[in-house]
Formats: structure tokens, sequence, C-alpha cells
């Protein structure tokens, strides 16, 4: 199945897996015109879906946003993967997608003071290097 999430995808074009990153849309009210979206790494929402286990009679149905509550867009993130890498990103301005918002980012407040929860890897650049470790040990794929 074609990767459709952001991150990776400039990881794949830095990584020369692909000619180029399409940016979808950059007419947007943000500053540099891109989408901003809110990122948060796969062992921040472990943490986030691991943590109300310990308080389950107090926190039993309710519904938590386990979001970084910061957005970047688009442009900086591919910057950043650039900068982390130290590799040329090729980006390509394409047209908008339909549906996409020019912000997507949440509150996890609700989270934050029921249970204490916060992203461990909430800066961009900690993002980005977090995910650059790992695509750089894992871009051929899991050990047999």
């Amino acid at each position: 199945m074609p990767e459709t999430h952001l991150i990776p995808i400039i990881f794949e074009a830095a990584l020369g897996q692909r000619p180029e990153v399409h940016l979808f849309g950059t007419g947007y009210d943000p500053p540099d015109g891109t989408c901003i979206w809110d990122y948060v790494l796969v062992p921040d929402i472990a943490d986030a879906h691991v943590l109300p286990l310990a308080h389950i009679e107090r926190v039993a149905g309710r519904r938590y946003s386990m979001r970084n509550g910061a957005g970047y867009s688009n442009r900086e993130v591919a910057e950043m993967v650039r900068q982390v890498t130290r590799r040329l990103v090729k980006v390509v301005p394409v047209a908008r997608r339909p549906g996409d918002p020019p912000r997507l980012i949440a509150s996890a407040n609700r989270i934050r003071q029921d249970l204490g929860w916060q992203p461990a890897f909430p800066q961009l650049h900690t993002i980005i290097e977090t995910v650059s470790s790992w695509q750089l040990k894992y871009s051929g794929g899991y050990p047999a």
C-alpha cells in the first residue's frame, strides 16, 4: 500500500526512494501558504493508550485527544527533514486536495489534566530526529 503520511513521504525522498515530495496546496492562510498540522510520534500515542489503564475506574468511558497542541507547516516539516538528514528533498507544490483543512491542531488538555500526559517528543526537531534514526535503521524493512 502506498505511503500517505507526510513525514514518511519526505523521508522516502530524502533517502532517494522517491524523486520528490508533493505539497498539496500552497495558497492557505498560514504564513508559508501550506497546511499546518499537529504531529505526534507513535511512542507518545502508545504511552497515552497505556496510561489510562492505571486509572481505569476514574477515566472509563472518557475520550482523549493525544495531540501535540502545536502545528507545523508542511514546508517546515520538509525543511526540518532536509536539515536533520542533510539530504536534498525536492518539494513540488501541486493543487490542493479536496477536504484538506488549512490547520489541523487539537488540544490534549483533557488527558493532560486527567492523567498528566504530555508528548515526550513535542518539538519538530526532536520528532524529525527520532523519525530519522528509525528511518535510517529500518529503511530497508525489518530483519527477518
